[in-house]
């Protein structure tokens, strides 16, 4: 609109509503509409304040520079009618304006969302995978305080070929000299029942397969010469090329000839406390399940009907949440390295001295070459790539506070690496055993006495978590704790050392540290992520970014450089830049099956697109200084 229609447009409001508060003062109006006739055909120079680009920006500041000049320049009725209209006039502008951006924003969400994220393709049917007898299990690969991760897969047995076939009658005639050859004589009916039960039997027999210890990943060895490598690593100025762990090959993976292996990571839960009942099990660890697949509850779980699966949180998929492929009970193996790794929470049918129970919860997912942890052991990645690795974290924090769920254990153990087609990290957040995520109780939780639990890590717990006093009516809000957390290992990320961590001097608590202690992150470091940092570490959850203006800002960062150099930012450049970061994410995602990390972070941004946030992000870039 432009600022001769919103100055006609804002004495015809003005008019109005003259005429409906006092009908008396129709005449005046009319008036003060023919006083000001003459002026308003001046040149549009003469009207406009000398700081009109400065203005531009500023719907109000604007208004009030008219505002004032009509009021000096006019007196009585006319200048009164200008002053209230021009208001009127700006307020009309400004809603129409925001009514317009939000209705494209959620256009572009829609545009988006239509496109399903798939589930991982790791299971050769629908129908394997729900007891423990399907899988080969390999050496460990992670214990923690819960729950040990084994090496596994599933052998699928390849189709016969038409040539191997052999009729109904061969198979008969076989299975009827096996029969006769132990002494027994059977019908025919009998041979396809004995034939049943000898294929059960073969299955049900467990062998356990030593599967070689894979190195991190063929993507940790950056290629020779390539100085744009993300992954190399950097050292007292200088740089040198990673190279893999050396891991022990003295065990030969050994997969059946002619089956295919899918490599997977079972995860099995120690039950001390829960009993031998499914019941029991899982309503002692429903929160475990929070990830799970649709799918990965058809077995066992899907026949019952238990309140645990009804109040069970269901969440979308997301390329940053791990996804579990499968879920079943079954009674507790001896695997390899039992007795070294955990034996007191082992059942006492396997150690007499053992705590645990008979069954236990079994999970299944992808299996990951190494934890971000282990990954910053031996590569501190370069600027661009941490800012990567810190947006998925608020990504993956943004999906989970859309769905009601605080992960409330976010710690570089607790996320793994895997890497795309050209070596880039994504992360991926698991292990859901302390999150909230209840129905019932969305993101608040009533913290009424010291029993209730308020989380895992203490060390990364937020502020206003770690110093909550219970009490009658007190109640928990985990919106942004999550989001603190990321900004606490944003300093790990960029190759620093966590402050909450440790003794000495430089150690922080969450519970009593003071903003302005906290380290400064090197000026080597764009100013927008230490901005994003600084404010994520906020004490106060009120002035704390929440993770989706955080990822906001860094989208901007890393995808609209032009946009924030540009001078000034109206919202139709804004727009003009989301329509074409919007056609590009989508020619992007219809050419590539497997999306690369900076193709899921752009879908990611434009599916989960927000007017008002994105505006909150722009300004704090454009004006809050660091």
């Amino acid at each position: 609109m432009s600022v001769r229609r919103l100055l006609a447009r804002g004495l015809d409001l003005s008019r109005s509503a003259l005429r409906l508060v006092n009908p008396a003062a129709r005449a005046r109006a009319q008036a003060g509409a023919a006083f000001v006739q003459p002026w308003a055909q001046q040149p549009l120079q003469a009207v406009l304040p000398a700081r009109y680009r400065y203005f531009r920006l500023s719907l109000g500041g604007l208004a009030a520079q008219l505002q004032r000049r009509a009021s000096w320049q006019l007196r009585g009725p006319g200048g009164a009618l200008l002053a209230f209209g021009l208001g009127l006039g700006f307020i009309e502008q400004q809603v129409e304006e925001v009514r317009t951006s939000i209705a494209a924003c959620e256009e572009i969400q829609t545009l988006f969302k239509r496109k399903k994220i798939k589930y991982e393709n790791s299971m050769p049917s629908h129908t394997s995978g729900y007891r423990f007898e399907d899988y080969k299990i390999g050496y460990n690969i992670g214990k923690g305080c819960n729950a040990a991760v084994y090496k596994a897969f599933i052998p699928e047995v390849p189709k016969t070929k038409a040539s191997d076939k052999i009729t109904t009658k061969e198979k008969d005639e076989v299975v009827n000299r096996q029969v006769k050859s132990e002494g027994q004589c059977v019908s025919g009916e009998d041979s396809g029942e004995r034939k049943k039960v000898a294929i059960t039997q073969e299955n049900s027999s467990l062998s356990f397969v030593i599967l070689k210890k894979e190195m991190l990943t063929d993507s940790l060895r950056a290629c020779e010469g390539d100085t744009s490598n993300p992954l190399r690593v950097s050292c007292g100025g200088s740089s040198y090329l990673l190279r893999a762990f050396e891991e022990d090959t003295n065990y030969p993976l050994k997969v059946p000839e002619g089956e295919t292996s899918y490599p997977l990571a079972l995860k099995m839960l120690w039950n001390i406390n829960a009993g031998s009942s499914s019941d029991a099990i899982l309503t002692s660890m429903v929160k475990e399940l929070v990830p799970t697949i649709p799918n990965a509850l058809i077995g066992e779980f899907g026949r019952m009907k238990g309140s645990y699966i009804h109040n069970r949180k269901k969440m979308k998929p997301h390329p940053n949440i791990i996804q579990i492929v499968r879920a079943f009970i079954d009674n507790v193996p001896l695997l390899p390295g039992a007795w070294m790794e955990y034996p007191d929470v082992l059942p006492t049918r396997l150690n007499p001295c053992g705590l645990g129970h008979d069954r236990t919860l079994f999970l299944v997912m992808k299996s990951y070459p190494c934890t971000l942890q282990q990954y910053l052991r031996v590569c501190i990645p370069n600027k661009e790539c941490a800012t990567v690795m810190i947006l998925q974290l608020l990504e993956g924090v943004d999906h989970l506070v859309q769905h009601g769920i605080a992960h409330r254990d976010l710690k570089s153990d607790n996320i793994l690496v895997e890497f795309d087609s050209v070596g880039c990290p994504r992360l991926v957040i698991t292990d859901f055993g302390c999150c909230l995520a209840e129905e019932s109780l969305g993101l608040k939780l009533p913290f009424t006495s010291n029993d209730v639990n308020r989380g895992g890590n203490i060390c990364l717990m937020a502020p206003e978590i770690s110093t909550a006093i219970p009490g009658p009516g007190v109640i928990i809000d985990y919106s942004k704790s999550d989001a603190w957390s990321v900004g606490t290992l944003a300093y790990e990320i960029l190759g620093l050392r966590n402050p909450f961590y440790g003794y000495g001097v430089d150690y922080l608590e969450s519970c009593n540290y003071q903003e302005d202690k906290l380290p400064p992150l090197p000026s080597s470091i764009h100013r927008d992520m230490r901005l994003v940092v600084k404010l994520l570490l906020c004490r106060d959850p009120k002035r704390r970014l929440s993770a989706r203006v955080a990822a906001d800002m860094l989208h901007l960062h890393l995808w609209g450089p032009e946009l924030l150099a540009s001078a000034p930012i109206t919202v139709e450049n804004v727009f003009r830049w989301l329509r074409c970061q919007t056609l590009l994410t989508l020619l992007q995602v219809s050419k590539n099956h497997k999306l690369p990390v900076e193709i899921e972070l752009k879908r990611s941004f434009l599916a989960n697109l927000s007017f008002e946030e994105l505006r909150l992000g722009l300004d704090l870039l454009l004006h809050v200084k660091t």
